[in-house]
């Protein structure tokens, strides 16, 4: 992933190059740095794209053996403990421990490890390349990490009570339907097909809420990081142009640093 993203990193120092050194060079019928940069952007896109495979390949196939053996660890222990937990503990709750929650660290294993990495060495080397660019644009671009940071810290501890609630309602569900087809006898026996519907359609009916409560969570995240970062971006960019025009910014450092720019708050998106 280091060099990955070293690779998509260079993208934007050859956009600058290309407009401040190929261009002029072009217009005086000179070739060489233009074909230099066709040549950059062509081998950097073919390094990124055999390099993510190569940890999309690598991450998965060490994730599938991380839930192999977390799968059958859940299996041994459960058989290993007494019957008086077993008595307190649901079968249908030790089912939602095995396979919801187990996917979720399948998840993880396999996007939030390389979103985590990946975010974290976004925000370290275009901040360097900003501040190496311009360093009145990468101070003010580093600055507007505050309250975007503020933003993700409140997102983050809503949507750890709203995820929380949405986990043990699906659990509810899946204790209810597991618990009901098991005592499926006695349900017959004693006429309980209507309650149980009515007690599934009240889990369910939780289940739903949580659920739309957690995606209004992160849409009001993505939406608040999107107009923080849009601010910013146009801050920058006017300020920026008015620079260029003065002639104290070079336009291809501007173009960079805009690029450089909508790099740094996509991953703003994907904290959530």
């Amino acid at each position: 992933l280091l060099l990955q993203q070293a690779a998509v990193q260079a993208g934007p120092l050859l956009v600058a190059y290309a407009i401040d050194t190929a261009v002029p060079a072009l217009r005086r019928h000179e070739t060489g740095p233009l074909v230099a940069v066709a040549a950059g952007a062509l081998l950097c896109a073919l390094a990124s794209g055999g390099l993510q495979w190569a940890f999309t390949v690598t991450s998965a196939r060490v994730g599938q053996d991380v839930l192999l053996d977390l799968r059958g660890r859940v299996f041994r222990h459960a058989q290993a403990l007494g019957v008086d937990f077993h008595e307190r503990y649901t079968s249908g709750r030790l089912i939602s421990r095995s396979t919801t929650d187990v996917e979720s660290l399948r998840e993880l294993t396999n996007e939030g490890l390389q979103e985590l990495v990946t975010i974290a060495l976004s925000f370290v080397s275009i901040s360097v390349l900003l501040l190496w660019l311009d360093v009145g644009l990468g101070a003010v671009a580093v600055a507007s990490f505050g309250p975007l940071a503020l933003l993700v810290r409140r997102y983050r501890r809503r949507a750890a009570r709203v995820y929380r609630e949405r986990s043990t309602a699906i659990a509810a569900v899946i204790v209810k339907f597991v618990e009901t087809v098991n005592g499926i006898r006695p349900v017959r026996a004693f006429c309980r097909e209507s309650a149980n519907d009515a007690e599934f359609r009240e889990l369910n009916r939780r289940h739903e809420r949580t659920n739309g409560d957690a995606l209004l969570e992160m849409a009001r995240y993505v939406v608040g990081s999107r107009l923080v970062a849009n601010t910013a971006v146009a801050g920058i960019v006017l300020w920026g142009a008015w620079r260029v025009t003065d002639g104290s910014l070079a336009l291809g450092s501007l173009a960079a640093a805009v690029l450089y720019l909508r790099r740094l708050y996509d991953p703003i998106d994907r904290l959530g």
